[in-house]
């Protein structure tokens, strides 16, 4: 093994990583418009694909739920609030991201970009959960609560 310093620090991985991350929703927007395929569509995909990996939240309520909500958000360049409401729903508040311009370079737009968020719905309903989301201006909020029966 060589004593040579890294080539890159653990800041500079992390911010490259964060970059890469953050296209993915852009991406699946213009591939699922390319394809025929509308975002929303991509969108329940790609949460019935990962839904598996949430498997290990079942049962442990939406505050545990939106807290890794809010921490795949934040990974991505979001800048997130978490708010419990009444009733044990919660709320994840994120803004600066999707943003407008790295929409537009991919050749979506941001709403397009938005729909992505529609991911965290077939995950949820794996965890007996409910998630939705809605656009406020320059924020997101994505809302999980319990299934209503």
């Amino acid at each position: 093994m060589s004593d040579a310093p890294p080539l890159f620090t653990d800041a500079e991985l992390a911010t490259q990583a964060q970059g890469n991350a953050s296209v993915l929703a852009y991406l699946l927007a213009h591939l699922s418009k390319t394809w025929g395929h509308t975002p929303a569509e991509a969108a329940l995909l790609t949460g019935r694909v990962f839904a598996p990996g949430w498997a290990g939240l079942k049962g442990q309520g939406p505050a545990a739920v939106a807290r890794v909500v809010a921490l795949n958000l934040a990974s991505l360049g979001g800048s997130v609030t978490v708010q419990e409401q009444a009733g044990g729903r919660v709320d994840v508040h994120v803004r600066g991201y999707p943003t407008e311009e790295d929409a537009a370079f991919f050749g979506v737009s941001r709403d397009d970009a938005d729909q992505l968020l529609g991911a965290f719905g077939p995950i949820a309903e794996l965890l007996g959960m409910q998630a939705s989301w809605h656009r406020a201006g320059e924020e997101i909020v994505v809302t999980v609560e319990r299934a209503v029966d």
